[in-house]
């Protein structure tokens, strides 16, 4: 019996990181068209990996990403969602989100619509700018001819404008996101590619009271430093109080990926509190002082 409470003890001990419980606040499903990971299997992997809470946030998409053919079954994807919930009623505790592409004012007017009827129930909402002028910046046309300064420094001015354009989403989704695909030795982002993009971007954040995601889907490996922490110490200088964490998984064994790297990184930036989300309603966990 004793050795049962002990790794009783130190499983619950691997779930947290200087006493917070891990979430992963962005992840993709069957539910997404670039996805076929079912729910169910989502949950179980979380709940065997010890996170506290999850959030599926799959894709409503009318920016570049727009396909006729694969719009959110918002119907659909509500209904299993409550059903996942019933399936697991002592955890993890399961949010339900979207991923919204940030373009303009009409596409994403556009996809609040489309949730009509669910705005009660939703809990929790990602503004993502995948898309710029030049294309996507996941692509490799994106950095042909372009050094890694001049290619971040690109999405980052075209993200200004696409950010600025709504203030109803909950966080910013990668801000990094062209470091996913990156051809580059070192493919960090640096607050020192744009400043100015960054603080345009972050001043907005924080007047209208949005987080930035820290995302770990940038990172293919255990071994890989996680960067980042300038750009979090700027978002604290000028008066940002959250982060959530997202794996951005789209494969079952990515769930959770680097949670407690990441958790990690905001501590040692400052960050005050990592944030879950109940009906659009920010839960505030301390990160620093602790």
């Amino acid at each position: 019996m004793l050795i049962y409470v002990f790794l009783c003890a130190i499983f619950r001990l691997s779930s947290y990181t200087g006493g917070i419980a891990m979430y992963d606040y962005h992840i993709h499903s069957r539910f997404s068209p670039d996805s076929t990971s079912r729910l169910s299997a989502i949950a179980s992997y979380a709940l065997d990996s010890g996170l506290r809470g999850i959030c599926i946030t799959d894709h409503l998409e009318f920016d570049e990403c727009y396909r006729p053919d694969h719009v959110l079954d918002i119907d659909a994807y509500a209904k299993r969602i409550a059903a996942l919930r019933r399936e697991y009623p002592s955890g993890p505790a399961i949010g339900f989100g979207i991923e919204i592409g940030l373009k303009d004012k009409a596409s994403f007017s556009r996809a609040r619509a489309h949730i009509k009827g669910y705005e009660d129930s939703l809990d929790f909402v990602i503004g993502s700018v995948h898309y710029t002028s030049e294309g996507d910046a996941y692509s490799a046309d994106f950095f042909k001819n372009r050094t890694r300064i001049e290619s971040y420094s690109a999405y980052l001015e075209c993200a200004v404008s696409r950010c600025l354009s709504s203030s109803d989403y909950d966080v910013l989704g990668h801000f990094d996101y062209p470091a996913k695909c990156a051809p580059y030795t070192n493919r960090a982002m640096r607050y020192s590619d744009n400043p100015w993009a960054f603080d345009r971007i972050f001043k907005h954040l924080i007047d209208n009271g949005i987080g930035l995601e820290i995302n770990t889907s940038v990172y293919p490996t255990q071994k890989e430093m996680l960067w980042g922490k300038d750009i979090l110490k700027r978002f604290v200088a000028l008066g940002g109080e959250f982060v959530t964490l997202g794996s951005d998984a789209h494969i079952v064994s990515k769930v959770g990926w680097r949670s407690k790297d990441a958790l990690l990184l905001a501590q040692a930036a400052g960050v005050p509190y990592l944030a879950t989300f109940h009906k659009r309603r920010p839960t505030m966990h301390r990160l620093t002082g602790i």
